[in-house]
């Protein structure tokens, strides 16, 4: 059992740490343009934009195309219209403008406590300033602590927040990608004016990027829960609860393979119908291993019979 959950975890941290080296970040000719804002940026070679079906806390989502665990998401929320039409009317008679709303109202320490273990640091790309949030999102999966780190860049420009997460640190392989998208966004020609003496009050803030946050770790989890109930729960019911012995080698071999075809089949229908996404299958050769050695747990090799003779002395 000690053995089964070790490989659990090897499981758990390939299917989502393994990616594909990327040491100098390069872009497509694929522009991604936020109706919202207006503002735009290149999206990075090797990534796809990933539906989102409607999620109305993600205004796009990308995925690595060599590993689809890997997730870019942006998020842009109109801070100026969260004054009401009258305060936002007073502001403008007093000399305000959409233009004023930038990160100096922006209530980051607000916006950081609702995270553990957060970290935050202010870094300017390609002009702009962002701040850099650093946090630890765990969840209970199966009795065990799963942890992933994620990585935000927020800033707010012209009266607009803007929200980029990364799922994973400075230090994952494909993290470059990322800050080469942000260092290529365009913000278009608004300038802002000069600030008035008196700052702006902070609007009443809604975190709709914690929801953002926790919709993409449970995207992963259901992932993840899906790729166990198809790739292994059968097996092991099937060894555990109905034949309740172990296999020999030859025969747990066989039994492998010829599952890991099947299952291979079914997780394509399932991504295809539920994801809308076929995905990759380099899993199933990780999951096939831990099969093998489950119809193979507590085999013990047969005695030939004249070896037993041998043994009781005759």
């Amino acid at each position: 059992m000690k053995k089964q959950k070790i490989i659990f975890v090897i499981i758990f941290i390939c299917t989502l740490l393994f990616m594909n080296i990327s040491i100098f970040a390069e872009l497509s000719d694929d522009v991604y343009t936020d109706n919202k804002s207006h503002i735009s940026f290149n999206i990075p070679i090797g990534w796809t934009e990933k539906p989102i079906d409607g999620n109305k806390t993600t205004d796009l989502m990308l995925k690595n195309d060599k590993d689809s665990t890997v997730l870019i998401s942006y998020l842009s929320t109109d801070v100026w219209n969260m004054y009401t039409e009258d305060e936002r009317q007073n502001f403008i008679d007093s000399g305000y403008s959409r233009s004023d709303i930038d990160n100096t109202i922006f209530p980051i320490d607000e916006y950081i406590s609702e995270f553990e273990d957060s970290n935050t640091t202010v870094q300017t790309y390609n002009g702009h300033e962002f701040y850099v949030v650093t946090f630890q999102y765990t969840q209970e999966l199966y009795g065990n602590s799963v942890s992933m780190p994620i990585t935000q860049l927020i800033t707010v420009y012209n009266g607009y927040m803007h929200i980029f997460q990364f799922m994973g640190n400075s230090e994952a392989e494909l993290y470059p990608d990322f800050i080469e998208l942000v260092n290529n966004i365009d913000f278009g020609t608004v300038q802002p004016d000069a600030h008035p003496a008196n700052p702006l009050p902070t609007p009443q803030y809604t975190n709709e990027s914690n929801s953002n946050g926790n919709n993409i770790m449970l995207n992963i989890l259901i992932g993840l829960i899906v790729t166990i109930a198809i790739y292994s729960l059968p097996i092991t019911i099937f060894r555990y609860c109905i034949y309740k012995k172990p296999l020999s080698p030859q025969i747990a071999k066989k039994v492998t393979i010829i599952y890991a075809i099947i299952s291979s089949i079914i997780m394509i229908l399932v991504k295809l119908l539920i994801f809308k996404d076929s995905g990759h299958l380099t899993a199933i050769w990780l999951w096939s291993f831990v099969n093998y050695k489950t119809l193979t747990s507590g085999y013990k090799k047969p005695v030939p019979y004249f070896m037993e003779d041998e043994e009781d002395g005759s």
